[in-house]
């Protein structure tokens, strides 16, 4: 199970990431994603994150 705790922290920092970044638009403003899609992405991404410290 040690590779689905390294899985789910692997997703889940990269879900908090992109939504931080669609959020603000970086790198590009053009590109933003809508409130809500950012803060689905960051919440799920602490799911997994969450998950990751859960699993054992």
């Amino acid at each position: 199970m040690a590779v689905a705790k390294w899985l789910l922290y692997i997703i889940g920092i990269i879900l908090v990431v992109m939504g931080i970044l669609g959020y603000l638009g970086i790198p590009y403003p053009a590109l933003r994603d809508p409130v809500w899609h950012a803060a689905l992405k960051i919440i799920v991404g602490l799911v997994a994150l969450w998950g990751g410290t859960k699993a054992e």
